[in-house]
């Protein structure tokens, strides 16, 4: 898949299927995923691209009945195995397998911001799904490492933004052997770096990446990365 953008140029290999795009505040991300989204980047093969910013409960409302069950069948596969219903009645709400009813918003923040995630993306069957900021998520270290997984295992492929928060993502990766399924774009303003997930892991030793993509002055990694 290549990536064209006003600031970025990239090609990934066709058996990436995550992209974590880090950097410092002001660094392009934002408008990396807006390009995407809104068509004004270069994609190759052309995908159905959506975009997702902050967690949202509404998300869980927009739920069709038999999406419903999708969502609570992915969210105890993957995350908690004590839900067994996701649906809305006057509020989006959790039926858990020992019959407590609850709000979804009852369940902590990370669990609600995971619910309303999987439902954006059953609801709307993303083919490229983008991420932004992926701190508002709350999510705690076991969460994000369940998260690494279900995003790996989906059909589709996924882009995230992040400024912190990606460490555990990166080394659970590694952890499932799965480093050939993801790439990093680390962005400072118009300079990039592609680079895999082991070259991030020997960075991480020493430094933080976002601190290194500050430095970075020049594009690299407008070759097709494999």
């Amino acid at each position: 898949m290549r990536i064209k953008t006003s600031r970025v140029d990239i090609t990934l290999d066709d058996k990436v299927k995550l992209l974590l795009v880090i950097g410092p505040n002001g660094a392009g991300k934002t408008n990396l995923l807006e390009e995407i989204a809104f068509g004004t980047a270069l994609l190759d093969p052309h995908m159905y691209a959506l975009q997702v910013y902050e967690p949202d409960l509404s998300y869980i409302e927009e739920l069709r009945t038999e999406e419903q069950k999708e969502v609570a069948k992915l969210v105890a596969e993957y995350f908690d195995d004590s839900i067994l219903y996701v649906y809305t009645a006057d509020e989006p709400r959790a039926l858990l397998k020992d019959l407590t009813d609850l709000p979804v918003r009852k369940l902590g923040r990370g669990m609600s911001s995971i619910i309303s995630l999987v439902s954006f993306i059953v609801h709307n069957r993303p083919e490229l799904l983008l991420v932004h900021d992926f701190e508002q998520y709350s999510l705690d270290a076991v969460n994000t490492q369940k998260l690494a997984r279900f995003i790996l295992d989906q059909p589709f492929k996924t882009i995230i933004s992040a400024t912190s928060n990606y460490a555990i993502l990166i080394e659970e990766v590694a952890a499932m052997d799965r480093d050939d399924e993801v790439m990093l774009l680390l962005m400072n303003r118009s300079a990039y770096e592609l680079m895999t997930v082991e070259e991030a892991l020997d960075i991480m030793d020493y430094e933080n990446l976002t601190q290194f993509a500050m430095r970075i002055r020049e594009a690299k990694g407008s070759e097709q990365a494999k």
